[in-house]
């Protein structure tokens, strides 16, 4: 006879938060949950009222979409020395896994430089809105 387990429960994490500031209890303890929640889950659930839905739809159903859309010649072109820090494909032991390591990813310039490399056509609504 199988057993029931339970299901992992995800950490949700509410940055609106007065006391999550750096250097209080509440900072640290955070952070530990966090690492804890990245180590057992790999993600966590933020909550985060000053980002627009306008904003998250760009970012994570049009220009992330985009992104992971392009064809693998394309994808391959994000490359690094430094491991894990340019595109990593799926593999046979995580076949639904994908991600991009992007350079300077909180500056303008980084992510034009990125956007260039994959839509060398231009493609100005993904670098406008990441930055932001």
């Amino acid at each position: 006879m199988g057993s029931l387990t339970a299901s992992p429960k995800l950490l949700i994490v509410d940055f609106k938060n007065e006391e999550l500031r750096p250097g209080t209890t509440t900072w640290e303890s955070t952070c530990k949950e966090i690492r804890h929640a990245f180590e057992n889950h790999g993600c966590f659930i933020a909550l985060y009222d000053k980002i627009s839905p306008q904003l998250q739809k760009s970012i994570f159903q049009t220009n992330f979409q985009q992104l992971f859309e392009l064809p693998l010649e394309k994808k391959i072109l994000n490359t690094n020395e430094i491991p894990y820090h340019g595109y990593v494909g799926r593999s046979s032991f995580l076949p639904h896994h994908e991600a991009f390591g992007i350079d300077y990813a909180t500056t303008t310039q980084g992510i034009q430089s990125f956007s260039n490399l994959m839509w060398p056509q231009g493609n100005d609504s993904f670098w406008y809105f990441i930055p932001s």
